[in-house]
């Protein structure tokens, strides 16, 4: 198990991913996160950032997801209106 999760998290950080959709070297590089370093000694609070930012992102993809909207802007088919409470 834990080599497996070992080989994962070096697969997500290599900077041969950088082309792989997804990967955390993708998000990083995308979302101009580039003070976050391979070695987590030196670039802790930064990973944290990133981790957090890349978190936050799929959370609220989900969420769109499960709602059936494609844009931030839009409003679920069936959210409740001021109309509806009277």
């Amino acid at each position: 198990m834990r080599d497996a999760k070992a080989a994962r998290s070096a697969s997500e950080t290599k900077t041969g991913s950088a082309a792989d959709r997804g990967t955390l070297f993708h998000i990083r590089n995308l979302y101009n996160h580039r003070n976050v370093a391979k070695n987590v000694n030196s670039s802790f609070n930064p990973l944290v950032d990133l981790l957090g930012f890349t978190t936050d992102g799929f959370t609220a993809l989900l969420a769109m997801k499960l709602c059936g909207i494609d844009k931030l802007s839009e409003l679920p088919s069936d959210f409740p209106t001021t109309s509806d409470a009277k």
